[in-house]
């Protein structure tokens, strides 16, 4: 609902994201002292959480455009464990 709320006001583009610029910072400050690295130095934690919070933009976006015909959960669980597995290909058709 939020970022249907900023697309159709665009005036809200910049607070928007801000916030999650401060949130994807928080994720990765906490990945990195779960990891004990610097976040500011190390790149693991910044790629990880781009990687998740990637997965799950693209999976929602999935889920809403299909009417929700799959749960969220159990399209998160799919999409995580390719992300998971190094984004194998799926087996040909």
């Amino acid at each position: 609902q939020r970022l249907q709320l900023v697309r159709e006001h665009p005036s809200l583009t910049p607070g928007y994201v801000a916030s999650f610029a401060a949130f994807e910072r928080g994720m990765v400050e906490a990945m990195a002292a779960r990891l004990s690295l610097d976040p500011d130095t190390d790149l693991y934690p910044s790629v990880v959480v781009a990687a998740a919070l990637t997965v799950m933009r693209v999976t929602v976006k999935h889920w809403q455009a299909n009417a929700g015909d799959t749960s969220l959960t159990e399209l998160l669980d799919v999409t995580f464990d390719q992300l998971a597995d190094g984004l194998a290909a799926p087996p040909s058709p």
